[in-house]
């Protein structure tokens, strides 16, 4: 009897397994897939990076009255369930750091933290959807 319950449990294990695919994960490396309006702005290229340990790097090159403006944001993220609340904790703009007590940079970080819905289309590719629109960004590999 012992030795048809081992290969049965095995048998069992293994379908259990392959029943259990895991679920696809924003950690990782993402680039925006096109160009989108956001805001009033268009953003022309973007990337975005989450790491196992709940931090975040997000980089954005703008178009602001005809120039073009690179901005990027350090901080953190957290996940509940279809949504991504990223934080802010250093703006750079053009490489320069700026101070988020100042009116305009503390707009941009009170922005970002407010939830994103997202929706994954595959392994590689998630759109994010909030108040300022919907975007589709694709894996870095």
């Amino acid at each position: 009897m012992k030795k048809l319950l081992a290969p049965s449990l095995l048998i069992v294990a293994v379908a259990a397994m392959q029943g259990c695919q895991q679920a696809p994960s924003l950690v990782g490396n993402w680039k925006l897939a096109e160009p989108i309006t956001m805001q009033g702005m268009q953003v022309g290229e973007g990337t975005m990076e989450f790491t196992s340990d709940k931090k975040s790097t997000s980089t954005m090159t703008v178009t602001v009255m005809g120039q073009a403006v690179n901005m990027k944001m350090v901080g953190g993220y957290t996940v509940a369930e279809k949504s991504v609340t990223q934080t802010i904790d250093e703006l750079y703009v053009n490489d320069k750091k700026q101070d988020l007590n100042l009116p305009m940079f503390a707009q941009i970080k009170q922005n970002a933290s407010v939830p994103v819905t997202f929706e994954f289309e595959g392994n590689d590719k998630v759109k994010l959807t909030s108040s300022a629109g919907t975007s589709t960004w694709t894996r870095v590999k």
